[in-house]
């Protein structure tokens, strides 16, 4: 027999399609947005064995189909990555995984996508670690203004020698690359600045070389990269 037309459409075109034409959504109870049958990651094994993080995996597949649709698959990507990697990180710790995609679909609700976190969430996820400044915490995130985009080194109006962001909280990101989606970035552009990674052995006072990874609210393009020119210990 022939498949009907809804059983030819996936659960996240079915996902897309309420997003698009039945306004702001809230996932409901069932399996999250991947196979649990092919999970093997703590992260993924974690979420598959609770319906809380399975509906909210549903949430942040919703706002990655509605970023993908709304800017295009690389964009949307480019976004996702460093979200999933922070959850990711997480391994089999559920507070974190939960935490992890709180967050997520906060980033994606901020970028335009019409979902809506459980009501349940005030209640059961754990406190975000965000900060008035840069996060210093793995995993953590905080949201700012850009209000300075220049090149690397002072006076480079044509980006010859890399980029440079700074923000109204006091941090910063620099390339030696031209990154675009920061030169296609506005002064007062808000940002959402989530830390991925902070280097090991370094001497003392010495904190160059963290990773953020930093989504533009309003473009919604993202990037990665370090606070400094050089890794802590260097020039």
């Amino acid at each position: 027999m022939k498949p009907s037309p809804v059983h030819c459409i996936g659960r996240s075109a079915l996902m897309i399609l309420a997003i698009l034409f039945a306004g702001p959504m809230q996932a409901q109870a069932g399996p999250p947005s991947f196979d649990c049958g092919n999970a093997n990651a703590d992260d993924e094994i974690a979420i598959c064995s609770s319906t809380e993080l399975s509906e909210l995996d549903n949430l942040m597949d919703a706002g990655f189909q509605f970023l993908r649709l709304r800017y295009g698959k690389t964009q949307a990507n480019q976004v996702a990555r460093p979200l999933l990697r922070l959850r990711q990180a997480c391994g089999a710790d559920a507070d974190c995984i939960m935490k992890r995609q709180v967050d997520a679909i906060k980033t994606y609700q901020q970028l335009g996508a019409p979902i809506r976190l459980p009501d349940w969430v005030s209640a059961s996820a754990p406190a975000d670690n965000a900060a008035d400044g840069m996060p210093t915490i793995v995993g953590a995130c905080a949201t700012s203004t850009i209000d300075m985009i220049g090149g690397r080194l002072q006076g480079d109006d044509n980006f010859e020698s890399g980029t440079y962001v700074g923000f109204a909280n006091g941090g910063g990101q620099t390339s030696y690359d031209k990154v675009w989606g920061i030169i296609r970035s506005k002064i007062g552009d808000p940002v959402k600045i989530c830390l991925i990674s902070i280097p090991k052995s370094c001497p003392p006072a010495d904190e160059r070389g963290k990773v953020y990874a930093t989504t533009n609210l309003r473009t919604g393009e993202s990037w990665e990269l370090s606070d400094s020119q050089h890794e802590c210990g260097g020039a």
